[in-house]
């Protein structure tokens, strides 16, 4: 036998493991994409859900979304907040931003009590993205995911009951 074939044959297994270990991650970052897709599609339909929600549970506290309440109580129970947390957070995770359930569900919100306890219901939150490694509370997904002029929206939301800036 000569050199180069003995060469070629040594190669083989090293080039055969090479290919199962290329195939093998492109398998897994097509699943994993997949399971993105798959998740925001879930997620775009049960924002969906959760903004009607999120209407009915305003419209059975018998008072417009927009009004003010003057006292700084909690005008929604901890099953609200957490409804509502879990909603901005899909509405910010993964591809695009709902900035409509962004305003919608901030616009719900009567006093700075409700702000406050939406703030701890949403906690600090990771993303689920494989392309990133955001993590923040929600004044801080708020700045990272909405433009200007929408920040401007949401503070002039939050300003009706002396939250001064997000």
């Amino acid at each position: 036998m000569n050199p180069a074939a003995i060469l070629k044959m040594k190669n083989k297994p090293v080039m055969w493991l090479i290919n199962v270990v290329i195939v093998l991650f492109i398998l897994i970052i097509v699943y994993k994409l997949y399971q993105k897709f798959k998740r925001d599609i879930k997620g775009s339909i049960r924002n969906s859900q959760i903004e009607h929600d999120i209407k009915d549970i305003v419209n059975t506290q018998g008072s417009d979304p927009g009004a003010q309440v003057t006292s700084n109580v909690r005008t929604y129970n901890d099953a609200d907040y957490k409804l509502m947390a879990e909603s901005l957070f899909e509405a910010m995770d993964g591809l695009g931003t709902d900035e409509n359930s962004i305003f919608t569900i901030l616009s719900s919100l009567r006093t700075k009590a409700d702000w406050y306890a939406l703030v701890d219901a949403f906690g600090t939150r990771k993303t689920s993205s494989m392309w990133s490694d955001f993590e923040g509370t929600l004044t801080k997904w708020l700045s990272d995911e909405l433009s200007d002029s929408e920040k401007t929206r949401v503070n002039q939301i939050l300003s009706k009951f002396g939250i001064a800036r997000i």
